[in-house]
């Protein structure tokens, strides 16, 4: 809460308008359609880096403060927002695990960021095939002994990136994969970006950050936030 308490707070005292991105200062300049739409009050929170609204570049107050609190509520060591969602903390893991012609194994189903970040490495993909299920028409997520099976084959991969869940909502196992990983020192990567509200709820499906997913785990967050564009990158280790 501590961006929506500031935002709130900004809104409160601030009367003048604001010659900064986004170029509908905060409002004043929406399309007729838009504004008949949505309204003009949430506009005024559409704020970029303003006085008293801290700096993602640079965080030192609010959005320290809440990084902070979304790595207790996802029990990691480290929680930074990202711009660019999801995609943008992908790229930055594959360019840090990978280096030219490096095998890194990736799901099928693998979002597009992770073939961007396949030309930007130059890193070279071992695929491990998802199943499809008939009765739903959909695919399946990724079963662990394709998983080691691929490793065996493949002694020289330097990274494992799953996506779990799949588009579809099907969940993955994720523990007996992070042991296979784990027992042959190789770092596990899970685009959780479709899981974002698991750690609410004992109902819903386990994190992966909390199946031992070593010794690098990526969680990115896709929560759905009107206007703004906002993901995380959390990690338990950074290598």
């Amino acid at each position: 809460m501590y961006l929506i308490d500031a935002l709130k707070k900004f809104q409160r005292k601030n009367r003048n308008i604001l010659f900064t991105t986004p170029g509908h200062c905060q409002g004043e300049n929406l399309p007729t359609i838009l504004r008949e739409i949505l309204g003009k009050k949430i506009f005024k929170i559409d704020l970029s880096e303003v006085i008293g609204l801290d700096n993602i570049r640079c965080p030192e107050n609010i959005l320290l403060k809440s990084q902070e609190a979304a790595a207790k509520i996802y029990a990691a060591k480290k929680s930074f927002y990202l711009y660019n969602g999801s995609s943008s903390g992908i790229i930055a893991l594959m360019l840090t695990l990978l280096k030219k012609n490096d095998k890194v194994l990736i799901s099928r189903n693998a979002h597009i960021s992770v073939i961007n970040g396949l030309i930007l490495t130059g890193a070279m993909p071992v695929w491990v095939q998802n199943n499809w299920i008939d009765s739903w028409n959909i695919v399946e997520n990724v079963n662990p002994e394709d998983i080691r099976k691929k490793l065996d084959e493949n002694p020289d991969i330097k990274a494992v990136f799953l996506t779990n869940p799949t588009y579809e909502g099907v969940i993955c196992d994720i523990e007996p994969i992070s042991r296979i990983c784990n027992a042959r020192k190789i770092p596990l990567v899970v685009d959780e970006a479709h899981g974002a509200l698991w750690n609410f709820h004992e109902k819903l499906p386990k994190p992966a950050i909390l199946q031992n997913a070593m010794p690098l785990f990526s969680h990115c967050i896709k929560p759905v936030i009107l206007l703004l564009k906002a993901r995380f990158c959390i990690c338990q280790k950074i290598l």
